[in-house]
Order: structure tokens, then sequence, then C-alpha cells
């Protein structure tokens, strides 16, 4: 109620709706279209590797982008740059919505990663000048409540367009939140002061070689070869941008990186947790691909079964913090990561795929989960000096934001490479199904495509014989996901154990 009188007392205050906008919709855009992605892939009859790109290359840019849109806010002005990046989101999800081929799918959904990369860190930017201090903590519950809300309703939203309305309203739900924030940056906040400061263009751009390189390498591995020259030279380029990076680090006179952070134990500890934390909560993707590719559940009932795993972010997150501050940032997290290997360790059970399990072991994840972010990010904020908070929350950013790419490239990579290896291992053993094309007839069934305009003098035998081989394929490359997962969830405990320590 108190911050209510304050948006009357306030004009200001008006600004906090157009901040939880822009948090709401970057949220909401990684929750609302997994959801979607078999639909898209009937749609447009994508590859496995394409459907990956279309989750990606939103990431992937965010990632590249959103420690110097930060540094451009300001360059240019926190108002211009928030404007900007919103309008981007804006056009690029009209261009998504209107697509008729991949390409435009794949283009909108780097667009709106770009403008991701610039309104976030302007919306933080902005918050202090127009909320006092002693009020800013009500400010940020406040949008966070709103984001977390989008984010948790998102798989729900996603589900029923694509089942009932059309696919295309993902990307179109977008469009009056935008123009919303847009109108009410504009009519309640006044151009900001610009800075002038150096920014090292050069390391800049060797963290993007790098990054990109890696990525495409990853995801393109099953389609070109591991061992081809176009994989190999990426793998090469990667590591040679990687190199290029620590060695101009420390002859830059504002580096691109304030390596010198890393040196507090805390703080080292707290981005290689992020690193593992943001890693795996990309499986969901895979989740509810499998959901309805192998399970055979509809969108919405996927979008249902998904929204399990993040509705436990609307009181896990009070709880974590109530938690740091109780114990320190060291308990919530060893406990949180701790129903994360739960979680990952009832998923590779047997009876994983029965919703007796399958709902406890979705919201043990979404619990888990929500403990580890809070105190991490204020394990994080705790180790930097106040003067160096800036440098410290750009260098957080950009590891969140890459785990996340790395995290699609890396499991899609091992979904895709294990399902149809495995595919066409148990496919060849089976005299029934000698001599098929199984990466063709593999691409198929992942799709969700109907076999019998494809028979080629294929029986009704062989047909569905394919498509229970394909599912027991499936079934193992989900084994190794969930695996993977697990190992990195682990990684992330020792880190904890390693380099936080107990509150006294």
């Amino acid at each position: 109620m108190a911050l209510m009188g304050g948006l009357c007392r306030d004009r200001k205050w008006l600004v906090l709706p157009a901040l939880a906008m822009s948090t709401s919709i970057a949220l909401m855009d990684s929750t609302i279209l997994p959801v979607a992605l078999p639909t898209l892939r009937q749609a447009f009859d994508l590859s496995s590797v394409a459907v990956q790109w279309i989750m990606n290359s939103y990431l992937l840019v965010l990632a590249c982008f959103v420690f110097v849109g930060g540094r451009l806010a300001d360059f240019w002005g926190k108002r211009f740059v928030f404007c900007l990046g919103m309008g981007l989101f804006g056009v690029a999800s009209i261009i998504g919505g209107c697509a008729y081929h991949q390409f435009f799918l794949i283009f909108s959904r780097s667009l709106q990663g770009l403008g991701s990369a610039l309104m976030l860190p302007a919306s933080m930017a902005i918050l202090p000048e127009v909320v006092p201090q002693e009020q800013q903590g009500r400010a940020i519950g406040s949008i966070v409540s709103i984001s977390s809300l989008f984010l948790c309703l998102g798989p729900l939203i996603g589900g029923g367009f694509a089942e009932y309305l059309s696919w295309r309203w993902i990307f179109f739900i977008n469009i009056p939140i935008v123009i919303g924030g847009i109108w009410i940056i504009i009519k309640t906040l006044s151009c900001s002061e610009k800075k002038q400061e150096e920014f090292h263009w050069l390391g800049f751009f060797m963290f993007i070689g790098m990054l990109n390189t890696l990525i495409l390498a990853l995801m393109q591995a099953r389609e070109w070869g591991w061992g081809s020259i176009g994989v190999v030279l990426l793998f090469t380029l990667s590591g040679f941008f990687a190199c290029m990076l620590v060695w101009l680090l420390p002859r830059a006179r504002v580096p691109f990186i304030d390596y010198h952070l890393f040196k507090n134990a805390s703080f080292m500890g707290a981005n290689l947790i992020v690193v593992c934390v943001q890693f795996v909560l990309m499986v969901g993707i895979y989740w509810v691909i499998y959901f309805q590719s192998t399970l055979h559940y509809t969108p919405f009932q996927a979008g249902a079964l998904l929204l399990i795993s993040t509705l436990p972010v609307v009181f896990g997150a009070p709880l974590s913090g109530y938690l740091t501050d109780r114990f320190g940032a060291r308990t919530p997290i060893l406990v949180g990561f701790s129903i994360i290997c739960l979680s990952f360790l009832l998923w590779m059970s047997p009876s994983a795929d029965k919703l007796f399990l399958l709902i406890p072991t979705l919201f043990l994840f979404g619990a888990g989960s929500a403990l580890v972010m809070t105190p991490v990010g204020k394990t994080m904020l705790n180790a930097v000096p106040r003067t160096r908070t800036g440098a410290g929350m750009g260098i957080y950013s950009t590891l969140r934001h890459t785990a996340a790419p790395l995290g699609v490239a890396v499991l899609g990579s091992l979904m895709n490479n294990i399902s149809f290896f495995s595919f066409a291992k148990y496919g060849e053993q089976e005299e029934v199904l000698r001599g098929l094309d199984f990466m063709y007839y593999g691409e198929l069934i992942a799709g969700g495509v109907s076999l019998l305009p494809h028979l080629d003098g294929l029986s009704l035998y062989q047909i569905a014989f394919l498509k229970n081989l394909f599912s027991r394929a499936a079934d193992e490359a989900l084994f190794y996901v969930n695996l993977t997962c697990l190992i990195v969830s682990f990684l992330g405990l020792a880190f904890s154990l390693v380099y936080l320590k107990k509150q006294k």
C-alpha cells in the first residue's frame, strides 16, 4: 500500500511498471517458446539442429552483448538504450510472428536477444535514478514478483497458444507490452546524463569470437561431422580467440573483464556456481521436447508439466533470501544443489516417465534451482568493493548468460548425437529394418512427421518398429543428458564447499 501511495505522489514511480515489463518479457521468452518447439518443427519441417538454433540464437546474442549493453547505457543515455532495446524486441517479435521460413525465425530470435541485452542492463541502471535508496528494496521486490509470475506462466501460455490458437501468438503477445513500456518511459523519465568512458573493444570482439565459434562447432558437429574441417577449424579458432583474450586482458588499460576480482575466493565461487546452475537450467528445453515427441503429451499438457518446475520460484526465492540472511549463502546453496542432484537421480530411474514420479521430480528441480539463485547473487555483490560493483555485476551477468547457450549447445549435441547413433545401432541389429536410411527416418520421427506419406515400401509393422526404436534411443539420450546435468550439479556443490565460507 505504501508503494502504491508512492506511485500516486511521485510520477517517477510509474517507471517501475516499464522496468517490470522489460524483465517480464525477457524471462517469459525463455519459458514460453520451448513448449512450442515441436509445433514449430512440424510447421517449418525443421531439423534437430535448426530447432536448437531457434532457442540458442537468442541466448547466444544475449550472452555476447549483455555486458556491452550496460556500457552503452552510460555512453548513449539509459532512457535511449532502454527504449532502443524494447523497440528491437518488439520489431523482432513482429518478424517472428509473421515468419514463413526458419531463417526469419532464427533472425527474429537473434534480434530479440540483442534487444534484451540492451534493455535489461539499462533497466537496472535506471532504477537507482528514480527510486530513493531506502525504497529500492521494495521496488526490486515488486519487479521480481511480477517477472517471476510471467516466468512461471510462460510454459502454460506457450502450450495454450500452440495447441488452441497459433504458435505466432507467442511472438505477438510481446508487442503490446513493448509499446506500453516505451510509452511509460518516454512520458515519465527525462534524458539521463551521458558518460565518456574507455571500453576495451578488442577484448570484447575476442570474447564474441571465442563464444560464437565454440557454440557453432558444438551445434553443427552432428551435421558436419566431429572430424570435419569446418568443426575442427571452429574449435581451433575458439581456442585462438580465448588465448588472445587472456593475453590482451593484462595489457589493456581498462580490460574488458576485470580479472583482478577473481582473486577473491567468494567472487570466484559465485561465478562458478552461477555457471553451473544456469547450464543445468537449460535441460528444461529438452524435457519439454521429450514430453511431446516421446511421451506424446499435447503442447498444453507439456506446458503444464514444465510449469511445475517454475512454480517453486514464487516461494523459493523469498525462502532462499531468508535462509541466506539467517545462515549465510553457503547453506541454501548446498541444500539447493543437493535437491537438484536428487531430482536428476529420480529422472534417471526406470519409472521417471510415470506421472507419479515425474511431478515430484520436476517440482524438486525447480525448488533446488530457486534456492541457489538468490544467495549466489548476494555472494557476488558482497565479494566485490562498492566501487567495483558495476564491473562485478558485468562479469557475473556475462558468465551467467554465457552458460545458457553453452548448456543448450552441449546438451543438444548430446541429445541429438546419442539418439540418432543409438537409433541407427538398434535398427541395424534388426533383420526387418536392414538397409534403411536411419538418419532420414530418425529426422521424420523426431519432427513428429507421420511416416505414412514417406512409406517407400515400408510395412505398418516396420513403421511401428521404427517408432519404438526411436523412443528407446530418445530415452537413452535423455539419460545421458540428465547424467551430464547431474555431474555439473555435483560440481556446483563442490564449488560451494571449496569457495564459500561458513557464516560465523
